[in-house]
């Protein structure tokens, strides 16, 4: 846990006096020659041997270092507790940056002898000394690389339960494995916060810690945006917790308010609410309300080592926000295909087994269906149930200049089995993605019927007709993007899990003599459905600047399988769980709670 500090300075490392008596310690200060330097003054300079440790009593001091150029180049700062000058002081090297009070500063000197007589006594402090320059060097290999920023959330609290705020911390340090700093802006933390925090942690173990900073008066002496970016180099991830109202002029991941179960929505903002009675579900997507149940005991537990896994209701709640703070929001594109579209419950199956939650879901053709069907919550089984339904409504031949296949019977079906749920009321974020035959664009459907969305997306051009909706002439989406992850990416996913359908890889070209040959030939409908095959492996699957992970289930043609016999798709379920499990190196890499 990092330390809250006279003043609100917080301490940058750990402790060299870390579990020392505190008895003993209080004898030991005493005896210690003590300093003061106004602000300004330089406390150690580059090059010296300053053969001695300073400890800061009261106030803050900066940490510079200089380039080729002598340029000066803030690296850190250091507070009350914290401990300068002990590489200098074991090695016999010059100081390698300088130390200058930003603000007058009090400071107790420690000489060799001194050290080495505590150090006799109580040898844990050589295990502190090694995570202070464990913490240092993790500081300057971060910023050798430039790496100094992170993802920086705001968490105002409007009568929220004292523990919500730590959980959405755990949640962040969960998925991201790294090191997650909330620094309360206020009074002191409540006691039920600072109970849960009040485990000792090196700042560079991957878990929540905890900052108390009394006022924003106290960052804002050495400003707040800087302050924050030389905590950065130690903590990727920080929560800004306020219980005034008032925010910092910082740029921000996202702002979130925390209240009761009875909070009420607010306009670009996530409203989260604990301990709710309500399901996590019933919320709209679009609402920006999340409902929190009321913590189980293996939350608390989970709580009390700083970090907050998936396996309960409130841990699945709090870590949608958590993805999101993190940039980790999880998007899953479902790609077209026909009836090969049952390889998407197998994978949607796989997904949920590894412990990989859908923030959003994007389907086109098939892979709408099979979206729809997970966005107002059914199982992969459930899904595929429906899919096995649906299969008499498919093939239905008609007479018509339209098209081979009626859709009507498919539209009762899709009616009976959604009814009237529209897109914007479901609990998980849904697209639709259909083609538009007038101005060959994408339409993408984010309000309005269900059902409809669905009948258009999966209209095969000559197979079935094209629907009018939304003053469009849509047709099926699969037709122009057979896996359109960019509409995921446009939803604000970070990372897109994309499920494609077909190979997009074409086969050498085949040379034959042009002679009569024996043998069947397709039906139209046949020639139709592999056309349109052919197509959606040839098309250019959307290219993205969000991390994507493309899925490609080996999908070979099954006996019997076509439109008449849909049902017989059933036989490419495994398939898609195989393909997910195949892409687990790929999809640890870009979800970090994965790493085994």
């Amino acid at each position: 846990m990092a330390r809250a500090t006279e003043g609100g300075e917080p301490a940058a490392a750990p402790s060299l006096f870390d579990g020392l008596p505190q008895d003993e310690l209080d004898v030991l200060l005493g005896t210690l020659e003590r300093r003061h330097y106004p602000a300004g003054a330089v406390v150690i300079a580059e090059g010296d041997k300053p053969n001695r440790i300073t400890i800061v009593q009261n106030g803050t001091a900066e940490v510079f270092v200089s380039d080729r150029r002598g340029i000066e180049h803030r690296v850190g700062w250091v507070g009350p507790g914290a401990s300068v000058g002990e590489m200098s002081l074991f090695t016999g090297q010059p100081a390698s940056g300088t130390v200058r009070a930003a603000t007058d500063l009090e400071v107790l000197i420690m000489r060799e002898t001194e050290f080495e007589r505590l150090a006799a006594r109580h040898p844990q402090v050589y295990r502190n000394l090694g995570a202070i320059l464990a913490e240092r060097l993790a500081r300057t290999n971060r910023l050798a690389a430039g790496d100094t920023t992170g993802h920086l959330g705001m968490l105002i609290d409007r009568g929220g339960p004292p523990e919500l705020a730590w959980a959405v911390a755990a949640s962040i340090a969960w998925h991201t494995q790294t090191a997650t700093l909330l620094i309360v802006l206020g009074d002191d933390p409540h006691e039920d916060l600072a109970r849960l925090a009040s485990e000792r942690a090196s700042p560079l173990e991957p878990r929540a810690h905890l900052l108390a900073v009394p006022s924003f008066d106290a960052l804002r002496e050495r400003s707040l945006t800087g302050r924050i970016d030389d905590l950065f180099a130690t903590y990727p991830q920080i929560l800004l917790l306020t219980r005034d109202g008032s925010t910092p002029e910082v740029e921000t991941t996202r702002v979130l308010e925390l209240t009761d179960a009875n909070g009420a929505a607010v306009d670009g903002a996530i409203v989260i609410r604990g301990w709710s009675a309500a399901s996590a579900n019933t919320a709209r997507a679009g609402s920006g309300l999340v409902d929190v149940p009321p913590l189980e005991r293996q939350d608390l537990e989970a709580l009390r080592t700083g970090l907050l896994p998936t396996s309960t209701p409130a841990g699945r709640a709090i870590g949608s926000v958590g993805r999101e703070l993190a940039g980790l929001k999880v998007g899953l594109v479902l790609g077209a295909g026909s009836l090969k579209g049952y390889a998407h419950f197998g994978a949607l199956h796989a997904l949920e087994r590894l412990g990989i939650p859908i923030d959003l879901v994007v389907g086109t053709s098939v892979g709408a269906l099979a979206a729809g069907t997970h966005a107002v919550g059914m199982t992969p089984a459930e899904a595929i149930a429906v899919f096995d339904r649906a299969g008499p409504s498919i093939f239905r031949p008609r007479i018509s200049t339209k098209s081979l296949l009626t859709n009507r019977p498919l539209a009762r079906f899709f009616r009976d089995e959604i009814g009237e749920a529209r897109i914007e009321d479901m609990p998980v974020p849904l697209a639709v993605v259909a083609a538009d035959l007038e101005t060959q664009r994408e339409v993408v459907f984010r309000r309005g019927l269900i059902w409809l969305s669905l009948l258009a997306s999966m209209s095969i051009p000559g197979i079935f007709p094209a629907v009018r909706v939304g003053g469009y002439t849509v047709a099926d989406g699969g037709i122009l993007n057979p896996v359109p992850s960019t509409v995921a990416a446009g939803m604000g996913a970070d990372v897109v899990v994309a499920v494609k359908l077909s190979a997009g890889t074409p086969p050498l070209e085949a040379e034959a003599e042009a002679v009569e040959s024996a043998g069947r030939v397709p039906s139209t409908l046949g020639v139709l459905l592999r056309s349109v095959d052919i197509m959606y492996s040839r098309l250019a699957s959307d290219l993205t600047e969000t991390t994507m992970i493309t899925i490609t289930p080996e999908l070979p043609e099954l006996p019997g399988a076509n439109l008449r016999n849909f049902t017989r798709g059933g036989g490419y379920v495994q398939a898609g769980a195989d393909a997910v499990h195949a892409a687990l190196p790929r999809l640890r890499v870009a979800l970090p709670w994965l790493t085994p």
